[in-house]
């Protein structure tokens, strides 16, 4: 499963309810290599199928209405949605009275009550010690998946800071899971648009060893629309191209084939992490699933009670 999506959630619904035509096959394209639009389908499969379970006691007859005083009116698929809607909100209003729940991070508003849901949430032991960081955060990356990149550039800001405030106490490691079998066989197939995850991982690795990691994230991201959809072949030369433009010359299968273990290690890694969506990022052990992901202010709160935990 990949995570790149560019669908609005109204669109998709519109899709799967039937109200909404598919010229060129388009939208069910995108669906079939979109993991947030195949979760979404799942939810409106479920909610269907609840709804569609449930059931109501006959009236009594003392209280049927005479006849042509009232009728009863079967309510539409899209009618039974909204009232399970509406009762989803209520529930997502009440979620910060509620005790916290270990496994499944939440963004709530109250400092205190986020606070102790966090410090519930289950832990993985990643054996990383760094030096004198006191928070260790994990990022399995395809860097041509679109949530990567929103998430990297939504989180550099909080992390930067940190860096600059607190040099050291913050540390950030990249692994590598591209949604490709050619180099990570890990994967159920080749999503369509991760042609060239395997070239780009590479090439970041490469521009790592030499100082110029982040010019080459940079291109990659400002790129990221017109890479999806080149060929294997055509995406590969681009890489490589602009990896000798940043580097000079190269000679690209000698640095791949240095970079290579490590890249195996990530992906050893991921598999025994059940990695199964990009990103998927981890808080001193704590995963932040693709579906829940923190917003810059909530990824900061939680780096903030790591600190203060450490420091304790």
């Amino acid at each position: 499963m990949t995570t790149t999506h560019h669908l609005p959630a109204e669109d998709a619904m519109a899709f799967f309810d039937g109200e909404q035509t598919d010229p060129g096959g388009r939208t069910a394209a995108h669906v079939q290599s979109c993991a947030t639009c195949q979760a979404l389908a799942q939810d409106l499969n479920s909610v269907s199928a609840l709804v569609s379970e449930w059931t109501v006691e006959p009236t009594p007859d003392h209280l049927v209405a005479p006849p042509g005083h009232a009728r009863r009116i079967p309510l539409s698929r899209a009618s039974k949605l909204i009232l399970v809607a509406a009762a989803c909100a209520l529930l997502y209003i009440a979620l910060p009275f509620l005790p916290a729940t270990p496994g499944s991070v939440r963004q709530i508003e109250d400092p205190a009550v986020f606070s102790t849901h966090w410090t519930r949430q289950p832990r993985v032991d990643l054996g990383l010690q760094i030096g004198g960081a006191r928070v260790i955060v994990v990022a399995f990356m395809d860097w041509l998946c679109h949530p990567c990149k929103k998430y990297s550039l939504a989180y550099d800001p909080v992390l930067s800071r940190y860096e600059r405030d607190r040099p050291g106490q913050v540390k950030l490691i990249v692994r590598d899971w591209p949604w490709n079998q050619a180099c990570n066989p890990r994967v159920p197939k080749t999503m369509r648009g991760h042609e060239g995850s395997c070239m780009a991982a590479l090439a970041v690795r490469i521009a790592r060893d030499r100082g110029k990691a982040e010019a080459m994230i940079a291109w990659l991201f400002e790129n990221i629309e017109r890479l999806i959809l080149m060929s294997e072949e055509e995406v590969s030369a681009a890489i490589k191209q602009e990896l000798q433009r940043l580097l000079g010359r190269l000679d690209f299968d000698a640095a791949a084939a240095a970079v290579r273990p490590a890249f195996n290690q990530d992906l050893a890694e991921g598999a025994t992490l059940a990695i199964n969506a990009t990103p998927t990022f981890f808080i001193n052990g704590v995963r932040i699933p693709m579906d829940g992901q923190l917003t810059p202010e909530y990824f900061d709160r939680a780096i903030a009670l790591e600190l203060k935990s450490a420091t304790r």
